[in-house]
C-alpha cells in the first residue's frame, strides 16, 4: 500500500514540473525563392542572342552548350577559343649553334674497343697476363653468416662450369647463361691467361658487384636475371665501392668496369655498350 502511494506521489510531482516548463514554439525554416528565370535582377552578363545570367560562369557554359563555343556578337565576355582536335606542337627555337652530328668511329677505335673485351689482349695491355694462367677456385672468398663460414654462391657454379667445358669434348653444349652463371664465366676465362695476384682481385671485383647487386638492388638479382642490365648499375657500384672504403685504384677500377662492360658486349650477355670515364 505504501508503495502505491509512493508511486502516485512522485507521478503527480513529474506531472507539475513538466507543465511548469515554457512551451517553446517549434522553428519554421524560411525557405529561400528560387529565382524565376524571367527575373531580369542582377542579371548584368549578357549573351548576344539575349540571355542574361548572374556570373560568368553561367555565361560560359551558356555559350559552350548553346553556341558551341562561339560568342554572338554584342556579348560581355571575351571570344571562347575553341577547342584544337591536333595537338599543338612544340615551339621549335631558333639557335645558331650547329646540330651534332654523331661521329662515326674509326677502325683503330673499334679495333680497340673489340681488344677491351678480350681478356688476353687486357690483361697483356695492363701488364698482368700469364701464359700458364691461375687456378680459379683456389683462395675463393667465403661468406660469414650466423656466426658460420659458407661457400660463396659463385663458387659451386664456377666448378659446375669448369666440369661441363672438361666433359663436353668439343661439343657446343652451351647452355642459356643466367647472371651468376654468367659472372663465374668471365672469372673462369680470366683465370686461364691472367696472373695469381690480379685475379685475385677480379674476383675480389666480381664478389663484391655480386653483393652489391644482392643487397642495394634487388635480393637474388643474379639468380632470376641475365646480365643485360647490369651495365646500368656500374657508375652507382662504384659509388658503393667508396663507400664501403674498398681499397681499389680508381683509374684502374675505371678500366676493369669499361673491360667488363666490353666482355660482357663481345660475349652476347648484353646490348648495351659504354664506356664511362
Amino acid at each position: 500500500m505504501l508503495k502505491t502511494f509512493l508511486t502516485v506521489l512522485l507521478h503527480t510531482q513529474h506531472q507539475k514540473i513538466i507543465e511548469s516548463l515554457p512551451i517553446s514554439e517549434p522553428k519554421t525554416e524560411i525557405k529561400q525563392k528560387r529565382r524565376s528565370r524571367y527575373d531580369q535582377k542582377g542579371r548584368i552578363h549578357k549573351c548576344g542572342c539575349g540571355k542574361a545570367y548572374l556570373s560568368y560562369p553561367a555565361l560560359f557554359t551558356h555559350i559552350k552548350t548553346k553556341h558551341d563555343r562561339q560568342n554572338p556578337d554584342c556579348s560581355d565576355v571575351p571570344r571562347v577559343k575553341a577547342r584544337s582536335k591536333r595537338r599543338s606542337l612544340p615551339k621549335i627555337i631558333n639557335t645558331n649553334r650547329p646540330a651534332k652530328i654523331a661521329k662515326p668511329e674509326s677502325a683503330a677505335e673499334i679495333n680497340e674497343r673489340q681488344l677491351l673485351g678480350d681478356e688476353a689482349s687486357y690483361l697483356r695491355e695492363i701488364g698482368c697476363y700469364s701464359s700458364h694462367g691461375t687456378d680459379a677456385t683456389e683462395n675463393f672468398p667465403r661468406i660469414f653468416k650466423n656466426h658460420r663460414e659458407y661457400e660463396h654462391t659463385l663458387l659451386p657454379i664456377l666448378k659446375e662450369i669448369m666440369l661441363s667445358e672438361t666433359n663436353k669434348n668439343g661439343e657446343n653444349t652451351e647452355k642459356e647463361y643466367i647472371g651468376a652463371d654468367i659472372f663465374a664465366k668471365f672469372l673462369l676465362n680470366h683465370a686461364k691467361v691472367c696472373q695469381k695476384d690480379f685475379y685475385n682481385e677480379l674476383v675480389l671485383f666480381i664478389v663484391l658487384l655480386y653483393k652489391f647487386l644482392d643487397e642495394e638492388v634487388a635480393e637474388g638479382f643474379l639468380s632470376t636475371n641475365n646480365c643485360e642490365e647490369v651495365p646500368c648499375y656500374l657508375p652507382r657500384f662504384m659509388v658503393y665501392l667508396d663507400a664501403i672504403k674498398c681499397e681499389f685504384d680508381k683509374a684502374k677500377l675505371l678500366e676493369l668496369v669499361n673491360h667488363f662492360i666490353e666482355w660482357l658486349y663481345s660475349h652476347k650477355y648484353t646490348h648495351m655498350r659504354v664506356i664511362y670515364n
